[in-house]
């Protein structure tokens, strides 16, 4: 994309607070809708279901559902490669007191091993008004089935990433030919709609059937997605298996829209009933964009999502987002695995924490929002919110803020990270460009999980004084376990840029940043020199870009991955923290321990 494009579009950029607060008129943008009437004179399956598509293999069973005449019966048949058929029953639902349901079916085949592709559904309906219809689906895999859910970062395309070509040279010659990609968007809806239209219309343009990646397909995919995706079919644990990535997203959304109404009201400090989210808006997209896969079988979540919420409360356990993100993963457990056998009720689930200057003019509320997305602990997972796994991405903000449009320092061809070969997606600067990292990250972390072991990220163990001759130093210690026989690193940075460490004392009630280096494979050491009665607290990384210190990204690129502190070998940075000092020694909030 050229600099002209960025720039032309550039005057013209909305918020990412796009829903609409009041006055809503159905069907508008941003406002719930409805579906249209499905043809229930002929049995068809969900708009979920397409040629191509990988279904969750064993241990679980995958669940195939549709829409057909009332009061009829669907029979379903399941053709493996070798020739094996299964087949099964389902009563379609007759009932005018459930709406919803009315002309539904459902059937859970029998689990499937992993990696055959080939397989053949077919649905006939001998009872419905129409007869000779039978619905089809072949090519179908058994693997490993993912949903990507979240707002505009998790919608932000390949085509607006650092490394989509790599990925789209890959794809085209057949290396991820065993991954299936299928994606829906903007779907509000007043109540649950439990079925997805079967085809694309002009109320939902973006709505795909199931694809092959290739240049073509994962141009406008979820690049987040795409790139946990990937990172999943590169690692040898998943050799041979099949990777379905589902991307359900509506930027410029908040959390509020994504959860069920009835659990809403479990969290206090929500923005729903507020001048920001009319109560319309709540659920709606649960309803519309999440409740037509509940019945379908995944292996798992992954969300990308909170930028709108960072103007409101970070909250604990029982309030704000911190209480929002928990409940949410709670219901969609709960909700996917209603039906014994199917969805796993403790399947992982991958939370993306909010890359640098993303904060949408809230920029001190960052470094405690990321908290909050990890329910105030810090990382993932945890005691609260077991089983699931964490994509740091406070060091991955984009290189360049918004002014270097106006000084086209971002300009020309060699320039590091150049608008001139990829600009921002909305051509805003909340939309970071290195998703790659990210989504790595969160592969890794789900891995972890599988494998169950350690995630690799250092994190805050404790921290104390020592005194050497006339000075001090504060030697801050991170959990060995976590770093499960990785060590920490301090990184390169440039010193005499202020702030470049993002470590930072409290001395007489202000922050300064001070230098840091390392003392051992799980240690730093900061130089306190005679200051050390003064220290009231340490910090690190907590801000709301807080790599590259005050250095002008108008003018000058802060590369991804510069904040100092990581592990050495898988590159995992440090966990943000903001510990006091009482007597010498690190003490942290809870449910956080130091």
């Amino acid at each position: 994309m050229g600099a002209s494009s960025c720039v032309v579009v550039a005057v013209a950029v909305i918020s990412a607070g796009r829903v609409a607060a009041s006055g809503c008129v159905p069907g508008s943008f941003g406002c719930p809708g409805f579906d249209p009437g499905f043809d229930l004179s002929q049995v068809l399956f969900s708009g979920s279901f397409s040629n191509s598509m990988v279904l969750q293999g064993a241990p679980e069973a995958s669940a195939i559902f549709g829409t057909a005449t009332p009061g009829a019966t669907v029979h379903v048949s399941l053709l493996s490669p070798s020739g094996v058929q299964y087949t099964a029953n389902a009563s379609v639902v007759n009932s005018d007191h459930r709406p919803e349901h009315h002309g539904t079916w459902k059937i859970v085949l029998a689990p499937q091993q992993m990696g055959t592709r080939g397989y053949r559904i077919s649905a006939s309906c001998p009872g419905c008004t129409n007869t000779t219809t039978v619905a089809t689906l072949t090519d179908v895999t058994f693997g490993l089935v993912y949903f990507c859910s979240g707002q505009s970062n998790m919608e932000d395309p390949m085509s607006q990433t650092f490394s989509r070509n790599t990925s789209y040279a890959a794809a085209d010659s057949g290396v991820y030919s065993r991954v299936r990609i299928f994606q829906t968007w903007w779907r509000p809806r007043v109540n649950a709609t439990w079925i997805l239209p079967q085809s694309r219309s002009a109320a939902m343009p973006r709505q795909t059937s199931w694809e092959v990646p290739s240049s073509a397909t994962l141009s406008s995919f979820s690049a987040v997605c795409w790139y946990f995706g990937q990172s999943l079919a590169d690692d040898p644990s998943t050799t041979g298996i099949p990777i379905g990535l589902v991307a359900s997203f509506v930027g410029g959304t908040f959390i509020e829209q994504w959860t069920p109404n009835a659990s809403i009201a479990s969290c206090q400090n929500t923005l729903c009933g507020t001048p920001t989210l009319n109560w319309e808006l709540c659920g709606s997209l649960f309803n519309g964009n999440i409740a037509p896969f509940i019945n379908q079988t995944v292996g798992g979540w992954v969300w990308y999502q909170g930028e709108n919420n960072v103007r409101n409360i970070a909250g604990d356990k029982h309030s704000g987002y911190a209480c929002q993100m928990q409940t949410l993963i709670s219901e969609w457990r709960l909700l996917w695995s209603k039906t014994a056998g199917t969805t796993d009720p403790t399947a992982p689930f991958g939370v993306t924490q909010l890359a640098g200057y993303c904060s949408e003019g809230f920029p001190n509320n960052s470094a405690p929002f990321r908290l909050a997305q990890t329910g105030g602990w810090g990382y993932l997972p945890n005691p609260d919110m077991p089983n699931t796994f964490l994509g740091q991405a406070y060091d991955l903000g984009d290189p360049w803020a918004k002014g270097c449009l106006q000084t086209g320092a971002c300009f020309g061809w060699d320039t590091p990270f150049s608008f001139n070969r990829t600009c921002w997606y909305e051509v805003s600067y909340i939309h970071p460009r290195g998703k790659l990292a990210v989504g790595k990250r969160l592969a890794r972390g789900l891995l972890a999980l599988r494998s169950h072991r350690s995630t690799f990220q250092p994190i805050l163990e404790s921290c104390s004084m020592v005194s050497n001759g006339g000075s001090s130093e504060l030697r801050i210690k991170f959990n060995a376990s976590r770093l499960g026989g990785d060590q920490l690193t301090v990184g390169v940075y440039n010193a005499t840029q202020f702030g470049a460490s993002a470590m930072e004392i409290l001395v007489d009630s202000a922050w300064t940043f001070v230098d840091v280096e390392s003392f051992s494979p799980t240690e730093v050491s900061v130089k306190l020199g005679n200051r050390s009665r003064s220290v009231m607290g340490v910090r690190y990384a907590w801000g709301d870009n807080p790599c590259c210190g005050d250095l002008d990204r108008t003018l000058y690129p802060c590369p991804p991955m510069s904040c100092p502190l990581r592990s050495h070998v898988s590159q995992e940075p440090a966990v943000p923290f903001n510990a006091r000092l009482v007597n010498g020694h690190c003490l942290c909030d809870a449910p956080q321990s130091c």
